[in-house]
C-alpha cells in the first residue's frame, strides 16, 4: 500500500530508533539537489546529544546548537562506483527508487549491467545495503571522516570569512580481524550558534556532535587488498575500498557507536543473517501498522494511503534515548531540523498517543517528558525544545493543547498513575499564574481560547483525582476567562474573533474552545474560512493568514495549523466546511505526485516547502478517525460512541479501533455505509464487537431530513446528529433514509 517510486522527486529516508539515513539530499524548494547512489550518502546519527552540529556547555546545558540542524549533508560514508568493461561510473543514480517505511529498494542501470540495492535500517541500528548485480562488477566505495569546510553564514555573527572548521584530528584504521574499517571522529572543533539573537552573541567554537564516535563500515567480503586510507592537510581522512559484485550479492553495512566494540557486535550481528535482519524490519513495521493502531478503509484509496503513511512517520519517528531529559521514548519532527520534541509540532503526537495499544512504549512519552522543564520555565510557558542535556533558551513553548489530548489518552487507558504525572506537570505550570501574567503573555497564549480548554480540562482531571480544592480554582479561573473571551469577539470587524490588522490563524484556533457559541464559529467559517477572495481558502485549505493580510512567506499553509481550524470547525457543527477543508487538505498532500507527501509547508504558490518527510502532517490522520469516521471511547463511563461525518462523495468508511480492558487489546469493528437508491440516501452503521457498556450511534443527517429510521431514534441532537443508544450490546446497527 505505501510503495512509491521517488527517483528524483524526493530524497531517501530510512529510520531505526538513533540512526536515520538521507538518501540524497533536496533543497527547500522540493529540488533534488544530490542524487542518492549505491552504498550509503548521508548517515545522521542522532541521541540529542547536541540539537545541532556542536557540543557547548552554557547556561541552556551541554548541547544546545542553533545552526548546522543539517550538519548530514556534508557526511560521505560509502559512495559507490561501478567499474564494468573497463569503464567507470561514478555514484550512478538510481532509474527507480522504490520507498517503504521498512526498506528502500534502489535499480540502477550501469551499461549493460542492472544492479539492486535494498537498503533498511535493523532493529538494531545498522544500516545495511543488500546489493545484487545481474553481472559480475567491481564497486569502489569512497567516503571520507566529517568535515564542513564552508564559512559560517552571516547571521552566526562572527567576522566575515569566519570558517565553520579549522582541522580535525579524526582517525581511520583498517581492522583486518573484523573486516571494518573504522573512523574515529575526534578533535574537530566547529562553529556552533548559541544565541539566536538578531543581534545576540556571536558563535562560538564547539566539539563537533560526533567527538569520540566511531563510524564503522563492514562487508560480506574482505576488502583488506584495496582499502586505501589517506590524510587531507586538515586533518580529515578519506579512504576506499572495492570489492566484487554479482548474482549472489554483497551486504554493506555501517554503524555508530561511542564504543567501536559495540558497533562492531551489532554488525556482525546483521551480516550473519541479513535476510533475517531484513524480514525482521518488515514484520516489525508491519505489526505497528497492523496492531498498534485503529484499522481504517474507505472508499477512497488515497486517503486509506494517506492514512497509514501518516501512522508509519510517527513510528519511523519515534526516539527512545532513554537518559537526561528525555527518559521516556517519544516521537519527533524531522530528520533535518526539529530531531527532537517542540511544543507546537508535538500537539498531535500527545493526542495519536491515544489511538495506540502499547501507550507506555509509544505514546506515554510525548507528553511526560516535558514535566523535566518545569525547572526552566518562564511564566506560564516552558523551553519550546530540548534534548536529554539541553533546552532551547527561547521559553515560549505553546503547550496549550496538551491537556485536552492528555485527557484522552487517560479516556482511553484508565492509567490513574499517568494522570498523576501529568496533572502534577499542569498544576505546577499555570497554578500560581493566574490571570495577571497570563496577560502579561499576551492574547495569543490563553485568551483565545485555549484557556478555556486547559480549564475545563484540570476540572476534568481534579474531579477525577478527587482534588477538590484544585477543582474549585480551575472553575474560578474558567469563569473569570469566559468574560475576557467574549470581549474579543468582533474586535473591529464582523465575524471575526481579535484584532483584525493582520488576520492570522490563532483567530480561527479560538473555534477549539467548547465555549464558543455555535453561531459564532459558523459567522466566522463562512465569513472568513471559505472566502476565497479575501480570507483563508486556497487551493491547499487553510492559509495561515487570510489573503487581505501581510504574508509570512513561504508559510502559506501548514498541516498543524490547519487541523486545529478544522477540529475547531467540527467542535461547532460546521460540518460541511469542515468536511470540505479536511478533504482538500488531502488533496494538497497528495496532488504533487500521485502519493501522500507531508511538507512543512506549503508556499504562495502552494507548492511544498521545506522538509520532505514532515511529522505534524500526522494530524490529519486525527480527522479521519475521530470526525470523518466519528469514533470516540472512554474507559471511565464505559461509552463507546460512532458520530460519523461521512463525505457525500466516499460509499463508506470502515475502523476496526483497539480497546484495551484488563491487559487484553479488543477490536471493534465500525462500517458506515452510504447507498442512493431511488433519489433516497441510505445510511447505514453497523457495530461488531463492541466491549463497552454503553454504546452510542450518532449519524450525522447531511442537513437533510429524516423519512425512516430503523430502530426508532432516541433523539435528535444539536448540531444534525441523530441520538442512538444500545446498553450491554456488542453488536449493534441502524439505518436511516434521507431526502
Amino acid at each position: 500500500m505505501l510503495a512509491r517510486d521517488i527517483a528524483g522527486k524526493k530524497h531517501g529516508f530510512l529510520a531505526g530508533n538513533l540512526m536515520n539515513y538521507i538518501g540524497g539530499a533536496a533543497n527547500a524548494e522540493y529540488e533534488i539537489t544530490e542524487f542518492e547512489t549505491i552504498g550509503f550518502t548521508h548517515p545522521l546519527f542522532d541521541d540529542t546529544r547536541s540539537r545541532g552540529q556542536g557540543i557547548v556547555t552554557d547556561e541552556y546545558g551541554r548541547g544546545h546548537d542553533f545552526g548546522g540542524w543539517d550538519f548530514w549533508r556534508n557526511e560521505r560514508i560509502a559512495y559507490g562506483t561501478v567499474l564494468v568493461d573497463g569503464k567507470e561510473y561514478v555514484n550512478p543514480s538510481p532509474k527507480k527508487m522504490i520507498w517503504r517505511p521498512d526498506r528502500q529498494v534502489c535499480q540502477y542501470e550501469v551499461g549493460d549491467v542492472l544492479i539492486e540495492e535494498i537498503k533498511f535500517i535493523s532493529d538494531d541500528d545498522v544500516l545495511v545495503a543488500l546489493i545484487k548485480s545481474n553481472k559480475p562488477v567491481d564497486i569502489r566505495f569512497s567516503g571520507q571522516s566529517f568535515y564542513n569546510e564552508e564559512n559560517v553564514p552571516d547571521y552566526f555573527l562572527n567576522p566575515p570569512d569566519t570558517p565553520f572548521m579549522e582541522k580535525t584530528e579524526a582517525e581511520a584504521s583498517y581492522d583486518k580481524k573484523n573486516n571494518s574499517l573504522q573512523v574515529l571522529e575526534k578533535g574537530g572543533l566547529i562553529m556552533t550558534r548559541i544565541d539566536h539573537e538578531t543581534n545576540g552573541e556571536p558563535a562560538v567554537q564547539g566539539k563537533f556532535v560526533y567527538d569520540g564516535m566511531s563510524k564503522v563500515l563492514s562487508c560480506s567480503r574482505p576488502f583488506d587488498e584495496s582499502v586505501s586510507i589517506k590524510e587531507k592537510g586538515n586533518g580529515q581522512q578519506t579512504y576506499e575500498f572495492t570489492v566484487p559484485c554479482d548474482q549472489n550479492g554483497i551486504v554493506l553495512t555501517f554503524a555508530m557507536d561511542d564504543d567501536y566494540n559495540n558497533a562492531v557486535m551489532r554488525i556482525k550481528n546483521v551480516l550473519s543473517d541479513p535476510i533475517g535482519a531484513l524480514d525482521s524490519k518488515s514484520a516489525f513495521m508491519n505489526d505497528l501498522l497492523n496492531y498498534q493502531i485503529p484499522y481504517f478503509r474507505c472508499s477512497d484509496k488515497m486517503v486509506e494511503k494517506t492514512y497509514y503513511y501518516l501512522w508509519a512517520l510517527y513510528f519511523m519517528y519515534f526516539r527512545d534515548v532513554g537518559k537526561g531529559f528525555t527518559p521516556y521514548p517519544y516521537t519527533v519532527t524531522a530528520v533535518n531540523n526539529f530531531r527532537t520534541l517542540f511544543s507546537l509540532d508535538a500537539y498531535t503526537y500527545v493526542q495519536q498517543a491515544a489511538w495506540v495499544v502499547d501507550k507506555t512504549k509509544w505514546g506515554y512519552g510525548n507528553i511526560l517528558n516535558w514535566q523535566y522543564m518545569l525547572p526552566f520555565k518562564n511564566g506560564p510557558q516552558v523551553p519550546e525544545t530540548f534534548g536529554a542535556d539541553w533546552w532551547s533558551p527561547i521559553v515560549g513553548g505553546n503547550i496549550t493543547h496538551y491537556p485536552e489530548a492528555t485527557w484522552m489518552i487517560y479516556q482511553h487507558s484508565g492509567d490513574k498513575d499517568f494522570l498523576w504525572d501529568t496533572y502534577n506537570f499542569f498544576r505546577n505550570l499555570w497554578w500560581d499564574e493566574g490571570l495577571r501574567d497570563w496577560e502579561k503573555e499576551g492574547s495569543a497564549f490563553f485568551e483565545w481560547g485555549m484557556g478555556l480548554n486547559i480549564c475545563r480540562t484540570l476540572i476534568n482531571m481534579s474531579k477525577e483525582l478527587r482534588l477538590d480544592y484544585d477543582k474549585k480554582h480551575w472553575e474560578n479561573l474558567h469563569s473569570q476567562l469566559i468574560p475576557k473571551f467574549k470581549q474579543m469577539w468582533e474586535q473591529d470587524i464582523p465575524d471575526f474573533m481579535g484584532p483584525s490588522k493582520i488576520k492570522d490563524i490563532p483567530a480561527l484556533w479560538t473555534m477549539m474552545a467548547h465555549d464558543m457559541p455555535d453561531e459564532w464559529a459558523e459567522r466566522m467559517s463562512k465569513r472568513w474560512v471559505m472566502n476565497s477572495e479575501d480570507g483563508f481558502y486556497g487551493e491547499v485549505p487553510v492559509n495561515i493568514r487570510a489573503k487581505d493580510s501581510e504574508q509570512v512567506w513561504p508559510f502559506n499553509v501548514s498541516t498543524l495549523t490547519t487541523w486545529l481550524v478544522i477540529e475547531g470547525m467540527f467542535r461547532h457543527h460546521v460540518d460541511n466546511d469542515a468536511i470540505k477543508c479536511t478533504l482538500g487538505h488531502i488533496e494538497g498532500m497528495v496532488r504533487d505526485y500521485g502519493f501522500p507527501i507531508t511538507p512543512e509547508a506549503w508556499d504562495g504558490d502552494y507548492k511544498p516547502w521545506g522538509s520532505q518527510y514532515y511529522g505534524w502532517d500526522e494530524a490529519m490522520a486525527l480527522l479521519l478517525i475521530e470526525r470523518l469516521a466519528g469514533i470516540s471511547y472512554s474507559l471511565l463511563d464505559s461509552t463507546f460512541t460512532v458520530s460519523d461525518h461521512l463525505p457525500e462523495s466516499w460509499d463508506y468508511v470502515e475502523v476496526i479501533v483497539p480497546i484495551v480492558k484488563n491487559k487484553s487489546t479488543h477490536w471493534v469493528k465500525v462500517r458506515t455505509e452510504r447507498s442512493i437508491i431511488n433519489n433516497k440516501i441510505i445510511k447505514t452503521t453497523t457495530v461488531n464487537g463492541n466491549v463497552q457498556k454503553h454504546l452510542r450511534i450518532e449519524p450525522w443527517l447531511e442537513n437533510k431530513k429524516v423519512s425512516l429510521s430503523e430502530p426508532v431514534f432516541k433523539k435528535a441532537l444539536s448540531g444534525g446528529h441523530l441520538y442512538y443508544e444500545f446498553n450491554n450490546m456488542s453488536d449493534a446497527s441502524i439505518s436511516i433514509t434521507l431526502q
